[in-house]
């Protein structure tokens, strides 16, 4: 499969670099974050031309790192249609989580991307979701049951406090069903606390005795315990 530079871009506090550190781990991605970028290069640049020279940057690191036979993922504002384009990203993942940043300089000079630019926008700040989905957007996903993650999302989560809910997902889940409201003649069976098809039973044996009793009040019937009333 063909590597890709990916780009993860977004106003400041949209969650850049929160949900790029998790996404890749799911592809196998080496990250290049931009203020690591800036610090390496001691560059704290930030009018359009240092924006600029960071995109050039950032390309460059991460053709490095699709040369080597991995995704690059680069995590920066990249904040005009000028950076983008310098850039030049395979995939581009717009974090369109806030309305603005909070920097003004940046705030006024950000400029959405064109429809035609984006393959995945994310607008919610839910990186433990999004990197699933963007994951399988970039590459077809590989499903592992054995990561933790996997197993918080799915069936069992073996640090939780239940410690027996992977044998409680395999039992059949129970049917409330309502009880008998109580009364002189069932008050006995609703505080045995019996299950519901033994109460089904016990109710009609005593249904089939009333009935019996009123065609005939003078017939014998013999009960479960053998004797006779």
């Amino acid at each position: 499969m063909k590597k890709l530079k990916i780009l993860v871009m977004g106003l400041p506090g949209s969650g850049k670099t929160y949900f790029s550190e998790r996404l890749i781990k799911e592809i196998d991605a080496i990250w290049i974050n931009a203020d690591e970028v800036r610090k390496k290069a001691n560059d704290w640049d930030f009018t359009l031309e240092g924006r600029i020279r960071q995109a050039n940057r950032m390309k460059k690191l991460s053709e490095e790192a699709v040369s080597s036979g991995k995704h690059a993922v680069a995590d920066f504002v990249c904040p005009t249609q000028k950076t983008r384009k310098d850039f030049n990203p395979d995939f581009l993942i717009w974090m369109n989580t806030i309305k603005e940043g909070r920097f003004k300089d940046t705030n006024k000079i950000f400029e959405s991307p064109k429809e035609n630019e984006i393959n995945y926008e994310i607008k919610q700040k839910n990186a433990d979701l999004f990197k699933f989905l963007a994951a399988d957007k970039i590459q077809k996903y590989k499903w592992d049951n054995r990561k933790p993650t996997a197993q918080m999302l799915g069936r069992w989560q073996p640090w939780h406090k239940a410690s027996n809910l992977k044998k409680m997902h395999h039992q059949k889940p129970s049917i409330s069903t309502p009880q008998p409201t109580p009364s002189p003649n069932n008050q006995s069976l609703v505080k045995s606390n019996l299950p519901f098809w033994n109460l089904l039973f016990l109710l009609a044996v005593k249904y089939i005795l009333r009935t019996v009793e009123t065609r005939d009040p003078g017939c014998t019937i013999l009960y479960c315990s053998g004797h006779t009333p």
